[in-house]
């Protein structure tokens, strides 16, 4: 690929894309955002020793963590959502000193398996409790806002991902102890960001930043924080009391398994009512299928545009597209192996349980995996287009570029 001008139009973009093709499970993404109030606040905290006695010295460089699962998704916990994935398709940062990515060293014993194991461990995370970890907040001082303690979540579910594979990162210091900006202190790991991450001009807005505001709500974040509105609705929390349970569980797959076990019909009530709340139902309404055709007429739009401008591109933008078609068939095969397998779980429960509730999530996710495969196979065509024209131009020289 061509070096990109030192020089840029101010109507282009400077864009830092991650290589999907390059990640590999267990890789470390740390983030920032500068102008963010609890991105700043949490870099902050060791500089007025809200730390102190932690063994860290000076400001924190980042404010955020992720782990990779999947060569285009990783796995990040959000006060806002809990714990969820992270796809970055039409995602870029602007700045490369607000993204950094990390590797557990080649010469640690079992490197490879380590590193796999605690990608898979981490997505594992999803579908567990975790408000026990609520206890990392008190090593901050109680003053702090409740958001800053939520967000700090992030690098304890790397950390902890790593230790239950079998590696503690810092013999030093607990999972619930570690801070974003330490991971980069870590011995174990190597700096890997050169590597991964490519640098793009283009006239064309990448949908989310990893280092500023975001142009829309990720899918599988908006799903997770309606969720947990679901797991903290006054109904359900009313029918858990019924049961004897103080406290509803941190995830809905969680709730389900109670569910499961003890066929309340006033829990499943509770539940199906508070996902059709959140616009949750098996039948779509108007608006939705409208949304739906929209998106797929919009990507069908977009193949036909690439098609006919690909010939055009400059590198850079050629590069841009072909990444980003890359990175969207990556997630949305990931997606989709998923979506799939939950979609044969919850047809066999409501053939064991006769419970609605079941009957509804079948339905959800059988459309949107059916959405995604249609979505997939415009995305495979862009890519296929994109591609041909990067081998055509030489660009193509490793098996993926």
């Amino acid at each position: 690929m061509q070096e990109a001008s030192s020089a840029i139009s101010s109507s282009r973009h400077s864009l830092f894309m991650l290589r999907s093709d390059r990640l590999r499970p267990g890789d470390i993404l740390l983030t920032r955002s500068p102008n963010a109030l609890v991105s700043e606040a949490i870099r902050s905290i060791t500089s007025i020793k809200l730390l102190a006695g932690r063994g860290l010295e000076g400001r924190e460089e980042f404010s955020h963590a992720a782990i990779c699962v999947a060569h285009g998704t990783f796995v990040e916990a959000l006060g806002s959502a809990g714990v969820c994935r992270l796809a970055i398709r039409q995602t870029a940062a602007k700045d490369r000193n607000n993204i950094r990515v990390l590797r557990l060293k080649s010469e640690v014993q079992n490197a490879h398996r380590i590193a796999e194991q605690a990608g898979k461990l981490a997505e594992e995370f999803m579908y567990r409790r975790y408000a026990n970890w609520r206890r990392f907040g008190g090593m901050l001082v109680g003053a702090m806002q409740d958001s800053v303690r939520e967000r700090l979540f992030c690098s304890q579910l790397v950390t902890a991902a790593y230790e239950e594979a079998g590696l503690r990162l810092f013999d030093d210091v607990a999972p619930e102890q570690v801070t974003p900006g330490r991971l980069t202190r870590c011995e174990l790991l190597d700096d890997v960001t050169d590597e991964c991450v490519t640098h793009l001009s283009t006239d064309d807005e990448p949908e989310f930043y990893l280092d500023g505001a975001e142009r829309g709500e990720r899918e599988h974040t908006q799903e997770s924080k309606d969720f947990q509105a679901v797991l903290s609705s006054r109904a359900v929390r009313k029918a858990l009391h019924r049961l004897g349970i103080a406290r509803p569980p941190a995830t809905l797959l969680m709730l389900q398994r109670i569910l499961i076990d003890t066929r309340d019909a006033s829990l499943n009530d509770a539940i199906r009512k508070g996902l059709h709340e959140r616009g949750y139902r098996e039948v779509e309404s108007k608006k939705q299928v409208e949304d739906a055709h929209c998106l797929l007429s919009a990507t069908e739009e977009n193949l036909a545009r690439i098609t006919k401008e690909c010939p055009s591109m400059s590198d850079d933008v050629l590069w841009f597209w072909l990444t980003d078609a890359r990175n969207t068939v990556v997630m949305l095969n990931e997606d989709l192996a998923t979506r799939w397998e939950q979609v044969r779980g919850y047809r066999t429960i409501l053939e064991r349980t006769r419970l609605s509730t079941f009957g509804l999530l079948l339905a959800l996710w059988e459309r949107r995996a059916l959405f995604n495969e249609t979505a997939k196979e415009l995305k495979v065509a862009e890519f296929q287009v994109l591609f041909a024209e990067a081998e055509r131009r030489g660009q193509i020289v490793d098996g993926g570029g």
